[in-house]
């Protein structure tokens, strides 16, 4: 399980009791945009209730996936959409290796349930 950030303790997503939305399980989408530096995560679904857009691990706090993505190191931006993630990455790191990450924590954040 990918942990989040709680009290400076981590600890696996949660599901929720009664999910907002149902999002199926289904791979998750890597579309390049514009800016070298940003990726877009198309979802299966519309999986998000209200849009999300941080800039800092604080400001991420709202959203447990949002607070995971920054926990990486190397994302500075993440942009929840109804059926999208867009995220920015630090320039010198391997988009590679930032789409592995982001791709299983998307994956595990649809499929733990936890919606919103």
């Amino acid at each position: 399980m990918i942990p989040i950030i709680s009290s400076l303790h981590l600890v696996p997503f949660e599901p929720f009791a009664a999910p907002c939305y149902t999002c199926p399980t289904m791979s998750v989408q890597i579309q390049p945009t514009p800016n070298p530096n940003a990726h877009k995560y198309v979802l299966p679904a519309a999986c998000f209730a209200a849009p999300l857009n941080a800039s800092s691990a604080e400001e991420a706090v709202a959203h447990p996936l949002a607070v995971r993505l920054f926990a990486l190191g190397h994302v500075y931006n993440v942009f929840l959409a109804q059926d999208f993630v867009t995220v920015n990455k630090v320039a010198g790191a391997e988009w590679k290796e930032v789409d592995g990450q982001v791709v299983a924590m998307i994956t595990e954040f649809l499929d733990s349930g936890m919606m919103g």
